[in-house]
C-alpha cells in the first residue's frame, strides 16, 4: 500500500489505529491537503490538545 495515495478518511482510521497501537505517525503531503484538519479533527473527538508546531515558520533557536 503506497501511504501518499490515501484519502483523508483513510488517513484519519490509520492515524486512529497508530494511536491505540502507542505508534507516531508521520503524515506527508502536499501544502493545504488537509493533514493539519485531520489531525485537528481527532483531537478533538478524543479530547486531546494539539500543538500545531509549523518548523517553516521557527529559527533553529527556537526549537532549544
Amino acid at each position: 500500500m503506497n501511504l501518499t495515495e490515501l484519502s483523508p478518511s483513510t488517513v484519519k482510521k490509520a492515524v486512529e489505529l497508530c494511536m491505540r497501537a502507542r505508534v507516531v505517525p508521520f503524515i506527508v503531503g502536499s501544502p493545504g491537503c488537509g493533514k493539519s484538519q485531520i489531525v485537528k479533527e481527532i483531537a478533538d473527538e478524543y479530547g486531546l490538545k494539539m500543538i500545531d508546531c509549523r518548523l517553516s515558520t521557527m529559527e533553529p533557536t527556537d526549537l532549544n
